[in-house]
């Protein structure tokens, strides 16, 4: 026989971790980076260490920071927790950061949150930013911007930040859209930008071309 859906008592010393409020979302990432039992548990289930994990990092970092899958030139590293970055330099201070391409610099200060963002070039934020990047399916990104303190649900309804549109504006113009089709668009769009840091890395790293006797910069 088929059981009921209903609820089911997993105790009282079980772990709860909600990312469904950004203020929840902020909280429960940068809990990666405590060293009490609970911190290790939720590193031990998502298999993310402290440190750096399958990373290529030049970036300096701090003994309370999560780096995982990322590819950083340069930079300075604390207390955040990044994950599928990709930047020629970060500095990340009480961060986070997750699938992120910049051609340039990011620069993400205490409370700063950045979620699915491509940018050419640098990428500068200041205390309690929050950028979320949001695709459609030609891989065109539409920049929201909001900060740790706002609260969503309150300001759902506005245009906070400067963006165009509101929250729900936003939410009701995707309600039928393939997201299928926009994951593959947006990471190529990543990919895009990753692929063009990568060339001028080897453009700039290549030695000096000798002509002639001479020496070519």
């Amino acid at each position: 026989s088929k059981g009921l859906f209903g609820a089911v008592d997993v105790g009282g010393s079980a772990c709860w971790w909600d990312y469904g409020q950004l203020k929840w979302y902020q909280k429960y990432c940068l809990r990666m980076r405590d060293s009490d039992d609970e911190a290790q548990l939720m590193r031990k289930f998502y298999d993310i260490p402290l440190g750096t994990q399958a990373s290529s990092c030049g970036a300096s970092l701090d003994g309370a920071s999560c780096v995982s899958k990322c590819n950083i030139g340069s930079g300075s590293i604390t207390g955040s927790v990044l994950m599928d970055v990709d930047a020629e330099c970060v500095e990340a201070d009480d961060a986070i950061l997750v699938g992120v391409s910049a051609g340039g610099k990011v620069v993400a200060p205490k409370g700063a949150i950045v979620y699915n963002v491509t940018a050419p070039g640098d990428l500068i934020l200041t205390e309690k930013d929050v950028q979320v990047g949001v695709f459609d399916t030609k891989g065109t990104m539409k920049l929201m911007r909001s900060a740790s303190d706002v609260d969503g649900g309150k300001a759902w309804k506005k245009t906070v930040n400067g963006n165009a549109e509101s929250f729900e504006a936003v939410y009701k113009a995707n309600l039928t859209t393939d997201v299928s089709v926009v994951e593959k668009a947006s990471r190529e769009t990543h990919e895009e930008i990753r692929g063009d840091r990568k060339k001028k890395g080897l453009l700039f790293g290549l030695p000096p071309l000798i002509v002639a006797g001479g020496g070519l910069a």
